[in-house]
């Protein structure tokens, strides 16, 4: 039996399913469903996203067996949300408390004019930051979904 139809069949008993309740759902006949299941016929792309969607997994998982599904890498899109907005969170809230701490403790810490040409590199240096707290982000991401693909 083949990949395809082996893992048709599997995810289909999976959910309690009966060929003619999968045909129906799907609307091709029950000897389509049974000519996929046994390799005679191939599902074209469209159906195969239907098949998918219908039994609640992704395409990878019908095309690919479990050991290869486990072999490939898979590359997922990043999560944009959290890989944004920590370092914008990370970069107002050091410009805030810079912009607010500064003035107060200009004459602890020296301040004027002798220490202005340093501003650059303090803000490069916030800059820096920001960067490694995004890098830090997009492989904490990336990270988290491989490990969720291989559960």
């Amino acid at each position: 039996m083949n990949t395809v139809g082996k893992n048709i069949q599997h995810f289909r008993k999976r959910h309690g399913l009966s060929q003619e309740d999968m045909a129906t759902e799907l609307h091709v006949t029950r000897q389509a469903v049974s000519n996929w299941e046994t390799g005679k016929a191939f599902p074209d792309i469209d159906m195969l996203k239907r098949i998918a969607t219908f039994i609640e997994v992704s395409v990878n998982d019908i095309i690919y067996d479990a050991a290869e599904r486990k072999s490939k890498r898979i590359i997922h899109s990043v999560s944009v949300k959290p890989v944004l907005y920590t370092p914008i969170a990370f970069f107002l809230l050091t410009f805030l408390g810079y912009m607010v701490y500064g003035p107060l403790f200009e004459r602890t810490f020296g301040g004027g004019v002798a220490e202005t040409f340093l501003y650059p590199l303090y803000f490069g240096q916030i800059i820096l930051a920001t960067l490694l707290v995004l890098c830090t982000c997009i492989v904490v991401d990336e990270i988290r979904r491989h490990s969720s693909n291989d559960d």
